[in-house]
């Protein structure tokens, strides 16, 4: 970038703020193969972030020092007069970030003499030559810098290195120089980037930069271990999960995804971490295992915009320790939960499969936006066999149970993700939370399903992860339960326990009650309410019934307010495509995908929660009906008639309600009748949005669950019709499901569990 006026404090904060990030795009990179033998490689673990000094005897040289950096570690002589991190810039910064280290005189400004440092570990597809060509490309695309041919060197301490250098124009400062050297041994790097304006570099700084690179020694350092009570919310929880690290490991496309991309994009280097909780008590325990979301740039921060160039999108931006959001240990207050429950549960890093700087465009049908999701398989199998293998820092002899299939869990993208890992290994149970349902994928029908996401959702703004309910709503075939709860005034990023992370309060569409002030719920309350939820789901795997169909739809859960659905395993569908209207009312069929409201014009890219399978029946007379006629169905066998309806509340035949009242008669063989009185649910919002109206809205009905056993004069074991009466002179209704449901029948159905819905 190339300035021509004078600088302003402006300008010097975005040269400053250029020279502190650039280490820390190349010093995320990359470590040798993980060891499934139970040991990293040597030098193959994640680093401390922490700078330790040390003298050397008495010579005529300065101090000699050593770094221990979130990627790597090094001996190396302080130059003349240089101190650690000096207070630098027009604010007198101090420098030091946790990346990389600053060496420069007190008081320098920000273009220079300055020299930051920075290490890593090498691993495939890198070398140090294809790590300067990052940082080329890094200076070159992205800040238009004219750059030099590069040379190649070998230090007195025996590293061989790579360097070039790059000139701007500094305006008032004048011309200026940088310079990148890249120093590599057998499989460890370090870099240095110096800068400073050209008559300083003439001077004594180019000698001291040479001398510096000349002093560098590569050494080894060990692991970083976050303290994940310290860093993480655990209010809930009385086990606390401990990190553990298994260094890093090369990721590989799967082959038929690999021979359809570039080769640049078909490996990356990743660290094989997490956290893990054990049950207290002694024996064998199933796996439980958590999928954290792509926080995109909130990953790894600070990071200025996108990526420039393709050999940048190679690049694994993230380091451990303070440079890094850890999200894995954002799920400790799940995590011991789990614990709690019986499971050795697990939440692992998936920063760097992630894609944070994404690479547009599409190739042979591959997204390479989300080209980082295919590696996602074989990091979980990786973390799956150091389980098996006993390869954790902490014995797990006889504690673990991989004959029973896991329980997973995700939050966002990583919700999308399980449902992707349940296409291809055995699970037990699927929870999602927030997760996006835009990705083509269904939860398979033998698996129980969970589905929990917040009203004021303002990344997952559609409230698209209800499709996966809709979908195990309508499948005659689905063998177990699925479970649905939108939480009232929750939000998308605090169902992740890590401190600091926004609300994501900017984006919530179409429901201005979001964005009041002080209206949301706090990430305590939604962690409290996450954690008893999969609480409450394992109970169901375990055979208890917190999930009952006995009790009524539930417009609260765990004291708060909801908007709640369920389907069984034992299920009869009613709603057919054959029913019967009276005289006067219409009925118009939307198949699943389709969209029925009329308003609903802008989200046939997206999908409205799904478009589950819709009837909608419009009147303009009083007294109509609706008749669904089948085969008599013995409906002694099933516990409770299940209902979702909703009116149009932008439809002039509603005259303004939001809800109706109306009769639920079901008729036997032999033509007897019992009833039960009925309302439709309302839609979430019943007042149109100023700005954007209804067309953002998607059709979220609640239930009514109607109890069979109380029924009086009818022979239920001969159930054929069940007749819906509306008496309003005219209505708009919208009809997403009648549905027969029962409990599992090999429970106590006298005693009901714990929670709700």
């Amino acid at each position: 970038m190339t300035y021509t006026q004078p600088v302003t404090p402006a300008m010097t904060n975005k040269l400053y703020a250029l020279l502190l990030i650039t280490i820390g795009v190349l010093a995320a990179f990359i470590r040798p193969p993980v060891s499934l033998s139970g040991t990293p490689e040597p030098a193959g673990v994640p680093m401390t972030v922490a700078a330790v000094f040390t003298a050397m005897p008495p010579t005529a040289t300065p101090e000699q020092r050593i770094s221990e950096l979130p990627g790597g570690g090094f001996t190396y002589i302080l130059p003349d007069g240089y101190s650690l991190n000096p207070s630098v810039g027009p604010a007198g910064e101090e420098a030091g970030d946790g990346r990389s280290i600053l060496l420069g005189r007190e008081g320098a400004t920000d273009f220079g003499p300055l020299v930051r440092v920075g290490g890593g570990v090498l691993q495939e597809p890198f070398s140090s030559e294809a790590l300067l060509n990052i940082y080329r490309d890094f200076y070159g695309n992205q800040y238009d810098l004219k750059l030099s041919e590069t040379e190649s060197l070998l230090t007195a301490n025996g590293l061989s290195g790579t360097q070039f250098t790059f000139a701007v124009t500094l305006g008032i400062e004048g011309d200026g120089t940088g310079q990148v050297t890249i120093l590599s041994g057998d499989d460890q790097f370090v870099t240095l980037v110096a800068i400073a304006n050209n008559e300083v570099w003439a001077g004594s700084f180019s000698t001291e930069v040479a001398a510096l690179i000349d002093s560098i020694a590569l050494i080894e350092v060990q692991p970083i271990l976050p303290d994940v009570a310290a860093t993480a919310l655990v209010g809930e929880t009385s086990i606390i999960p401990q990190a553990y690290s298994l260094g890093w490991a090369t990721l590989t496309l799967p082959d038929e995804i690999a021979a359809r991309v570039s080769a640049t994009l078909r490996s990356r280097p990743a660290k094989v971490e997490g956290i893990i909780a054990i049950p207290e008590n002694d024996g064998a325990h199933p796996v439980a295992l958590v999928l954290h979301g792509r926080f995109g740039q909130e990953i790894c921060r600070p990071m200025p915009g996108s990526i420039s160039s393709p050999a940048q999108a190679n690049a694994t931006f993230c380091l451990p320790g303070g440079a890094e959001s850890r999200f894995d240990v954002g799920h400790a207050n799940l995590v011991g939960a789990l614990a709690e429950e019986g499971y050795v549960a697990l939440a692992i890093n998936l920063n760097d499969s992630y894609d944070i700087f994404s690479v547009q465009g599409t190739v042979d049908g591959i997204d390479l936006n989300n080209i980082g999701d295919y590696f996602i398989p074989q990091l979980v199998q990786m973390h799956l066999d150091a389980l098996a293998n006993n390869e954790l820092s902490i014995d797990l002899a006889g504690r673990v149970d991989l004959s029973q299939p896991p329980l997973l869990l995700g939050h966002s993208r990583g919700g999308e993700l399980i449902i992707n890992l349940a296409q291809m290994m055995p699970v037990s149970g699927l929870v999602l939370f927030g997760a996006p349902g835009d990705g083509g994928l269904s939860a398979p029908a033998d698996v129980p399903l969970g589905v929990v996401y917040g009203e004021c959702d303002g990344d997952v703004y559609y409230w698209d992860s209800q499709r996966y309910f809709e979908e195990a709503e309508n499948d005659p075939d689905r063998t177990t339960f699925a479970s649905a709860i939108m939480l009232v005034k929750a939000n998308h990023n605090f169902f992740n326990g890590l401190p600091g992370i926004s609300d994501d309060g900017g984006s919530k569409i179409s429901n201005p009650d979001c964005f009041t002030e002080g209206s949301g719920l706090s990430q305590e309350a939604q962690q409290a309410f996450m954690v008893a939820y999969v609480r409450d789901f394992v109970a169901m795997l375990r055979g208890s019934l917190p999930f009952s169909v006995r009790q009524p739809a539930l417009t609260h859960l765990y004291g708060l307010p909801v908007v709640a659905n369920l389907t069984t395993a034992g299920k009869q569908i009613l709603l057919n495509d054959a029913g019967t209207a009276s005289e006067g009312l219409s009925v118009t069929l939307c198949e699943a995908g389709e969209i029925c409201h009329p308003t609903f014009v802008t989200l046939d890219q997206f999908g409205v929660p799904g478009e589950p399978s819709v009837q909608r029946l419009t009147w303009e007379q009083p007294a109509v009906s609706y008749t669904l006629t089948f085969s008599p169905i013995d409906a002694t066998v099933y516990d409770a008639l299940n209902v979702r309806a909703v009116l149009d509340p932008t439809s002039d035949l509603n005259n303004g309600a939001a809800a109706i009242r109306y009769t639920v008669r079901l008729v036997d063989a032999a033509g007897h009748s019992g009833t039960f009185a009925a309302s439709t649910t309302p839609l979430l919002y019943t007042e149109p949005d100023e700005r954007f109206g209804f067309s953002d809205m998607p059709i979220l009905a609640g239930a009514n669950r109607f109890q069979l056993g109380g029924l009086d004069g009818i022979d239920l074991t001969q159930l054929a019709k069940v007749v819906l009466q509306f008496p309003q002179e005219s209505g708009d209704l919208l009809l997403l499901d009648v549905s027969l449901l029962s409990d599992p029948r090999s429970q106590l159905l006298t005693e009901s569990g714990p929670g709700g819905e």
